[in-house]
């Protein structure tokens, strides 16, 4: 008896030591949390029940190392789901600054080709930047869902972000069409300046530079493309100009020598 006393001691001494440091570092880790309360409750009065009993403590013991080992897993499971929400906040933030881009690039696409383009086509009004500043705005609900997470409630500010990503994938779409539709018609200018300047160039490679024709048709492509622009005129004009560019010049008269006829 004396011997199996002493062997309890010796075993349980250590193993309460470490469930008790155990039990206050995951209270500090998850204040409020049940299983934990629960292994501390069952811990307190431990230290008297090994002196006095500690045949009869170990179960006792066993019992809150259980208690504590399922706390333990939860805290990590906590943990890798605060991981991922941080993950998931930085993410939505990069979005936010991604949209408030293209908003800037849609009033700037708008103003570039309605100042180089004749009659625009296709534009679309840009977004308010109050989708995002607003009190109800992205900004400041994003602001909100990261103070919840800071509390702890991972499950409630990762539901919220949740149904965040869903109003910010929109915005972001919208956002990206307006940017997309406004820079269209400037685009398609420049690409036009673009083409004409390649088949210039390579006229000049073909020692075709000087030719009064394709001079004629450069000039009136370049008024085409002149401000405002009148883009499918402009069209015509530089399609005309690299179809004349890559049409074969003029066939040469070719001398063929016969071969001496025998005298």
């Amino acid at each position: 008896m004396v011997a199996a006393v002493d062997a309890a001691w010796t075993d349980l001494l250590p193993r309460l030591e470490r469930a008790t440091a155990e039990s206050a570092r995951l209270a500090g880790e998850l204040p409020g949390n049940p299983d934990v309360a629960a292994a501390r409750t069952a811990l307190f009065p431990l230290p008297d029940r090994v002196a006095q009993d500690p045949l009869g403590a170990a179960d006792e013991l066993a019992g809150a190392e259980a208690v504590l080992a399922t706390a333990r897993r939860r805290a990590t499971e906590a943990r890798a789901a605060a991981q991922r929400l941080g993950d998931d906040v930085a993410a939505a933030e990069r979005s936010i600054t991604e949209i408030a881009e293209l908003i800037d690039a849609g009033r700037a696409h708008l103003a570039d080709s309605r100042s180089t383009v004749r009659d625009p086509q296709g534009l679309l009004d840009p977004l308010d930047p109050a989708v995002l500043t607003a009190e109800q705005g992205l900004a400041p609900w994003l602001e909100r869902l990261r103070d919840v997470a800071a509390t702890g409630d991972v499950a409630r500010a990762g539901d919220g972000l949740a149904r965040w990503r869903t109003l910010a994938g929109q915005t972001l779409a919208a956002a990206r069409q307006v940017a997309e539709a406004n820079g269209r018609p400037a685009a398609r200018r420049r690409e036009l300046r673009g083409l004409l300047r390649a088949a210039q160039a390579k006229a000049a490679a073909s020692g075709r530079a000087e030719d009064a024709t394709l001079q004629e048709i450069a000039g009136l492509a370049r008024e085409a493309l002149a401000v405002p622009c009148d883009l499918d005129a402009a069209q015509t004009q530089v399609d005309a100009y690299v179809a004349a560019v890559w049409r074969t010049g003029p066939a040469r008269r070719r001398t063929t020598r016969r071969k001496a006829e025998p005298a």
